[in-house]
């Protein structure tokens, strides 16, 4: 026993020494706006570089309502935003012109649903020492990351596209600076205001190079899934198919490696689950994940003020803790039972799993909501489906949970399978006496590996 411990404090110490969360990653996951200022000077005249970044939350139904047209909708959006900053200098505010503005769908690395980069130019030159100041009210009701810097190159975010270095969000929306323009020699005072629009030179109206980012292919499953789920006004058609392809979805998402597969592995070996057993098992689970959406969905819909910060990643902490807690019950249990039935100690049949220990697993193993779905489900309410929404995301649950029994199933049947092969062959007997601890062991690590991603975003 002493080497499957070593082996299992080798593995956790990889696992913790890992780092899964990308460093660009946004570190709240979920339902936040950020925004990022950056002022330099240029040839006597401010410049001033804006970019915002949004959660899917927010991006789905802009974007669904821009209908395809990111250029138009980056114009928009950073019109919207120069109505709401302010630089000043003493009682005169400098007035700019958007002379850029990009968006970027799904940008690479942080989660974001959409980013936006607007750049602006005063419309007055200036001259010699002058002092600013800068004053933000975009988004104030929205939690999210407020930036402001001065100088190219200087944002710790670089520019909301890697959070690695931020901290801490900030909160930067007033601040105070001053620039050294160079002098005029008919220059009087120290702040000329032109009495018309300077002519820009040609270099300086330029558009600037985006950020060497790649941008992420999407797949023809996630090019449906944007063209029926984004519907304004859904018909019976698109909402069939809506229904299929989140069935789909939540299919995929339960194929990929994750966390409920372990716990339908842990009722199936460490508990001798029965065929029914592991279909309560994943209809709770799949109901437990399918209410998580609708409860935080709601809660943001009717009152966003009250979501939680990081509330992905608390409640990825939470499971990941109880499922390692799990995980180690069960390994503990099945490290007493051996060394009961070496003592020669009486054999314990087989006792059906109570509803309370399958409700229990099934819940912990539910409790964290797919981002994705959440989107889905507060995207289409703001587009004014919330019906549909309400459907798309029962149907993801039930392809989740499809899925799930039918990994408990596999594992269950090929478990019994082996059973019958113990008189055999000795390897299988091994495997079969020991397949409770490997389910246990698995589960420990798919809670120790909850725990660490979910820690690494809050932090």
């Amino acid at each position: 026993m002493k080497g499957i411990w070593r082996c299992l404090a080798l593995l956790i110490g990889l696992v913790a020494l890992a780092n899964p969360i990308p460093a660009s990653a946004h570190p709240e996951l979920v339902f936040y706006i950020d925004t990022a200022a950056t002022v330099h000077m240029k040839n006597n005249r401010l410049w001033l570089d804006y970019y915002i970044a949004k959660s899917d939350q927010f991006a789905f139904s802009e974007l669904a309502l821009a209908k395809g047209d990111l250029p138009g909708y980056a114009e928009e959006e950073c019109d919207a935003a120069k109505a709401n900053f302010k630089v000043s200098t003493g009682d005169f505010s400098v007035p700019f012109e958007r002379r850029f503005a990009s968006a970027v769908e799904k940008f690479p690395g942080t989660g974001a649903g959409v980013w936006v980069w607007c750049r602006f130019a005063s419309d007055v030159e200036f001259y010699e020492e002058v002092a600013f100041s800068w004053s933000d009210t975009n988004y104030l009701d929205t939690p999210g990351h407020r930036e402001f810097n001065i100088g190219l190159g200087s944002s710790p975010s670089l520019d909301l596209t890697d959070y690695g270095k931020v901290q801490v969000l900030l909160r930067e929306l007033d601040s105070e600076f001053q620039f050294d323009f160079p002098a005029e020699e008919l220059a009087v005072e120290p702040v000329a205001v032109a009495t018309q629009k300077p002519v820009l030179a040609e270099e300086e109206v330029l558009e600037p190079e985006l950020p060497e980012v790649v941008k992420e292919e999407k797949s023809w499953l996630t090019e449906l899934s944007d063209t029926y789920f984004r519907s304004i006004n859904p018909s019976a058609s698109i909402v069939f198919i809506g229904i299929v392809l989140s069935l789909i979805l939540g299919a995929f998402h339960s194929i990929a490696p994750g966390h409920g597969k372990s716990i339908m592995a842990v009722l199936a070996l460490a508990e001798r689950g029965k065929r029914r057993e592991i279909n309560r098992l994943g209809l709770t689970m799949g109901a437990t994940h399918t209410f998580g959406v609708f409860a935080l969905g709601a809660i943001f819909i009717f009152g966003s003020n009250f979501v939680p910060a990081a509330i992905i990643p608390t409640l990825g902490l939470i499971s990941g803790f109880l499922i390692v807690l799990i995980g180690s019950y069960y390994l503990i249990r099945f490290v007493r039972l051996r060394n009961q039935h070496s003592a020669g100690a009486a054999h314990h049949h087989h006792e059906p799993v109570s509803g309370g220990r399958i409700a229990l697993l099934g819940v912990v193993g539910g409790m964290v909501p797919t981002p994705t779905a959440l989107t889905v489900l507060v995207g289409t309410a703001a587009l004014g489906s919330a019906w549909y929404g309400v459907l798309l995301v029962t149907s993801y649950g039930v392809g989740m949970t499809i899925v799930l029994i039918f990994a408990g199933r596999i594992v269950e049947r090929l478990y019994r399978f082996a059973e019958g092969m113990t008189g055999s062959n000795r390897g299988i007997r091994v495997l079969v006496d020991f397949a409770p601890a490997l389910a246990a062991a698995i589960q420990l690590l798919a809670g120790f590996f909850l725990v660490t991603i979910s820690y690494g975003a809050l932090i």
